[in-house]
């Protein structure tokens, strides 16, 4: 997940399910300008990985708040 912060500011970015539920919750803390990246392994906030399925990566600093749709595939 790569996202660009046009200033410092807390990043909090969560995966959440179609049904709105957060799944994990990957980053929450300030960051410095510029281009960052956090990958989400497909896993859960205990570690256990979840199903193949539509997800929603939720990325919000400075009031903002960036929502995509992403679709994980298990093999």
């Amino acid at each position: 997940i790569t996202y660009i912060l046009p200033r410092v500011g807390r990043v909090e970015v969560a995966v959440y399910d179609v049904q709105g539920r957060r799944v994990a919750a990957l980053l929450d803390r300030p960051q410095a300008p510029g281009l960052h990246t956090v990958e989400w392994r497909g896993r859960d906030e205990t570690g256990a990985p979840v199903v193949s399925g539509v997800y929603y990566i939720r990325v919000a600093s400075g009031g903002e708040v960036r929502t995509r749709k992403v679709v994980l595939l298990k093999k």
